[in-house]
């Protein structure tokens, strides 16, 4: 059964192919690294959601740095309860923006621990990469007993010796 957030991510994949096609050539070296220090920065936020900024919103032709700030926070506040319903003007300025920018990326971090689109008690894997060392952690749905279903199902079997296979206990075989 296809879900809402299937097709919002189906929707996201095409537009960011869309504006991989329309991808932005800089003027010369300090705009590129004026984009990707922006970009740099948005990834700290969309890791938290096993994604990138590049996937998701690379810079578009013509457009400038304030315009492509703009659109990494609205995409970012899509991913918030607060912020989810905001729209930002194209024609904020720049302080206005900071301020707005620093509350939706904070709340977008937070709310990454709960994505919107899992309902509680459901679970999804987040592959992260620090340096060279990859690593999941696994994030939740809002609500009580998320953990406590994970802990008893998955967690708690194996210290004692068992695991779940088809959902019947069995005993992990002693490999010393």
């Amino acid at each position: 059964m296809t879900t809402l957030a299937d097709i919002k991510r189906g929707i996201a994949d095409v537009e960011a192919e869309i504006a991989w096609n329309n991808a932005k050539e800089y003027a010369n070296a300090e705009e590129k690294q004026a984009f990707k220090a922006i970009q740099f920065r948005a990834d700290q936020v969309f890791q938290e959601f096993g994604r990138t900024a590049a996937m998701h919103v690379e810079p578009r032709g013509g457009e400038t740095a304030l315009q492509y700030r703009v659109r990494i926070a609205q995409t970012l506040a899509g991913e918030t309860k607060k912020y989810r319903h905001t729209e930002i003007s194209p024609t904020i300025d720049p302080a206005s923006l900071a301020e707005v920018e620093a509350r939706i990326y904070a709340d977008a971090a937070r709310q990454a621990k709960h994505p919107l689109d899992l309902k509680p008690g459901e679970f999804r894997e987040i592959k992260k990469t620090v340096g060279t060392r990859q690593y999941s952690e696994f994030v939740t749905g809002e609500g009580p007993g998320a953990f406590k279903t994970l802990y008893a199902d998955c967690i708690a079997p194996t210290q004692l010796g068992v695991l779940m296979v088809d959902g019947k206990p069995t005993a992990i075989p002693n490999m010393g």
